[in-house]
């Protein structure tokens, strides 16, 4: 595990994981959200998304966490492991509407881009899970023999990878 991939729905745990894991590791995480937007979320264009991206993952090790699906594959080209977080929906559309009731600072984005409640985005939240987790899980199949896949379905996961990682990192790298 030194060349992370963390991705599933808006809500799911993404940049919470990615910070736990970059603090146990000793490994540098970083957030689409916060590399692939300008000001006011104005997207970046395709060629500094991959610019961008081909700086990381140049990288002897590092985390990654987000979807974007146009970026997934050159992801998982060099990655060692991908973390599927498939929680289910109604799970992830509470998250995100707490989230923004808690006035939640998220490190993930840019200060000039802040994080959007709509209907809209209440929608893509409920309905990634169907069709974008089965396009994962096919990927996730072709890079079997190189890249590890955690596929997390419930909140408990995430802390049970926890609980493994932190003696795993203790027994190899202190």
């Amino acid at each position: 595990m030194r060349r992370i991939l963390i991705t599933g729905p808006p809500g799911s745990g993404k940049t919470t994981l990615a910070g736990q894991l970059s603090q146990v590791l000793n490994i540098p995480a970083y957030h689409l959200d916060g590399l692939y937007w300008n000001a006011g979320w104005a997207p970046k264009s395709m060629g500094e998304k991959q610019e961008l991206l081909r700086s990381v993952l140049a990288q002897d090790s590092w985390i990654i966490d987000g979807y974007y699906a146009e970026t997934m594959e050159m992801r998982l080209q060099a990655a060692d492991t991908l973390i599927l977080l498939a929680l289910p929906p109604a799970v992830c559309v509470a998250r995100v509407i707490r989230r923004k009731l808690r006035r939640e600072i998220r490190d993930d984005l840019r200060p000039d881009c802040p994080d959007k409640l709509d209907l809209e985005f209440l929608q893509f939240t409920w309905s990634w899970s169907r069709k974008q987790l089965q396009e994962l899980l096919g990927l996730s199949r072709r890079y079997a023999a190189s890249v590890d896949t955690l596929v997390l379905r419930r909140p408990k996961d995430a802390a049970h990878l926890m609980e493994k990682v932190r003696p795993w990192k203790e027994d190899r790298f202190c």
